[in-house]
């Protein structure tokens, strides 16, 4: 390792010169930076492992000049990376190569500040794809090109995208070939005028099917072309309508003995727009529904996608008016029985979201929610387990002052329970600890609540089939002091509660004790308030009383 290190003070010069040998890694690294331009270079070399790494950085202050140069190699990975940017005109130029099992990547981008000129060159090989997309969009105008091929698995396609500004012109030249199956669409649109040409061809496997439309503005033309073929049961329906501001454009194509359908359904008209794509698929009853709508400020969007004997289902919802905002996600996995929802709920200051996976035999169950509004924040997290019925459930909430916490674990057969609470509100103050288990009954209760000069402490404690049980309680609040203290046990009947009492000038203390079968009975009682004292001393054994009584004092009397 060789480390040298100069700085000198105002300018800020600092040069780091780093060398490390060992283990087969090589690391060189040259840092200098001089001050008030903020000049910075940094030279890193790594070589270890096969995987060789170079990179070059080099900033200058005001005019943000940066350059990047980096170079990796290790695994059969090849990558490099060369990136530049100048400041006020935001110049941007990024050149990536990457190339490792198969997939060869070449990406070139450039981005030219007030009018926004970018440039994209992007090549991708690998498993017999070739891809290679070409972008570029200039400002103001809005000019957008997009040139796009692909090939692979016999499926070759093309796409060239022409878009210019104001008057929105557009031209999409698109091809696909594979499967035997040929594809042409060829598409214009012209601004004001409202002038689209559709031109689509498509061959494969007895299948000829040409489509020709041109619509033009406020003539309202319409042209539709339709083949059906026979005993397969080919149908294509293309439908358009409109008057009254409702359009309505309808398109249907349905195959025979296998039950292939598909619907696109567009419809405007009252403000609500409607958007429909369904496509279903026979014996596996594959079915894919997507659905837009719009109108009365209500936005929604569903996307739904089921198959067949594993009853696979992924459903996307979106729903957006009257400031209600909602987001569901949800996935179903047939025989197994998983099940994923997402929620989310925006709306009227209350934001919920809902996180659910449940998973089929076992009976796993994962549920968080969270929800906000109204100064009210809860959360929700619940874990469920099949056989042994293992729960956890955890919620807070916040809000008008009140805190509340609940940590709940339940496990299955043996029935052990534990629940944690605690709120805080309105100068309420209340913990509550509870354990359960099961065949045994133990149970253990921990509660205390504070408000209103009121506090209340309570602890419980009780043990199965002996029934042994114990209690204390303490309240404090108006003057009123009260501790009870109770023990119980089982099938001999031993049984101890003992009670403090003050408040008001009124005393009181009482122990009692008692005892099964023979019925040992020991009681002593102390009252005190407003003058009147009062002992009791009571003892009971074997059938004989014996019943001690001091009158101590009665004053007034």
């Amino acid at each position: 390792c060789l480390s040298v290190t100069f700085q000198s003070e105002d300018g800020r010069y600092f040069l780091s010169v780093t060398f490390q040998s060992g283990d087969g890694r090589y690391f060189l690294s040259i840092t200098f930076q001089s001050g008030d331009g903020r000049y910075f270079l940094s030279i890193t070399f790594q070589s270890g492992d096969g995987r060789y790494f170079l990179s070059i950085t080099f900033q200058s202050g005001d005019g943000r000049y940066f350059l990047s140069i980096t170079f990796q190699s290790g695994d059969g990975r090849y990558f490099l990376s060369i990136t530049f940017q100048s400041g006020d005109g935001r110049y941007f130029l990024s050149v990536t190569f990457q190339s490792g099992d198969g997939r060869y990547c070449l990406s070139v981008t450039f981005q030219s500040g007030d009018g926004r000129y970018f440039l994209s060159v992007t090549f991708q090989s690998g498993d017999g794809r070739y891809f290679l997309s070409i972008t570029f969009q200039s400002g103001d105008g809005r000019y957008f090109l997009s040139v796009t091929f692909q090939s692979g698995d016999g499926r070759y396609f093309l796409s060239v995208t022409f878009q210019s500004g104001d008057s929105r012109y557009f031209l999409s030249v698109t091809f696909q070939s594979g499967d035997g199956r040929y594809f042409l669409s060829v598409t214009f649109q012209s601004g004001d005028g409202r002038y689209f040409l559709s031109i689509t061809l498509e061959s494969g496997e007895g299948r000829y099917f040409l489509s020709i439309t041109l619509e033009s503005g406020e003539g309202r033309y319409f042209l539709s072309v339709t083949f059906q073929s026979g005993d397969g049961r080919y149908f294509l329906s293309v439908t358009f309508q409109s008057g009254d501001g409702r359009y309505f454009l309808s398109v249907t194509f349905q195959s025979g003995d296998g039950r292939y359908f598909l619907s696109i359904t567009f419809q405007s008209g009252d403000g609500r727009y409607f958007l429909s794509v369904t496509f279903q698929s026979g014996d596996g009853r594959y079915f894919l529904s997507i659905t837009f709508q719009s109108g009365d400020g209500r936005y929604f969007l569903s996307i739904t996608l089921e198959s067949g004997d594993g009853r696979y289902f992924l459903s996307i919802t979106f729903q957006s008016g009257d400031g209600r905002y909602f987001l569901s996600i949800t996935f179903q996995s047939g025989d197994g029985r998983y099940f994923l929802s997402i929620t989310l709920e925006s709306g009227d200051g209350r934001y919920f979201l809902s996180i659910t996976f449940q998973s089929g035999d076992g009976r796993y169950f994962l549920s968080v929610t969270l929800e906000s509004g109204d100064g009210r924040y809860s959360l929700s997290v619940t874990f469920q387990s099949g056989d042994g019925r293992y729960f956890l459930y955890i919620t807070f909430q916040s809000g008008d002052g009140r805190y509340f916490l609940s940590i709940t674990f339940q496990s299955g057969e043996g029935r052990y329970f534990l629940s944690v609470t605690f709120q805080s509100g309105e100068g309420r103050y209340f913990l509550s600890i509870t354990l359960e288990s099961g065949d045994g009954r133990y149970f253990l209760s921990v509660t205390f609540q504070s408000g209103d000069g009121r506090y209340f402490l309570s602890i419980t404690l009780e043990s199965g089939e002996g029934r042994y049980f114990l209690s204390i309680t303490l309240e404090s609040g108006d003057g009123r002091y009260f501790l009870s203290v109770t023990f119980q046990s089982g099938d001999g009947r031993y049984f101890l509660p003992i009670t403090f009492q003050s408040g008001d000038g009124r005393y009181f203390l009482s122990i009692t004790l008692e005892s099964g079968d023979a019925r040992y009975f020991l009681s002593i009682t102390l009252e005190s308030g407003e003058g009147r004292y009062f002992l009791s001393v009571t003892f009971q054994s074997w059938g004989q009383q014996i019943f001690p009584f001091y009158n101590i004092s009665e004053w007034g009397r």
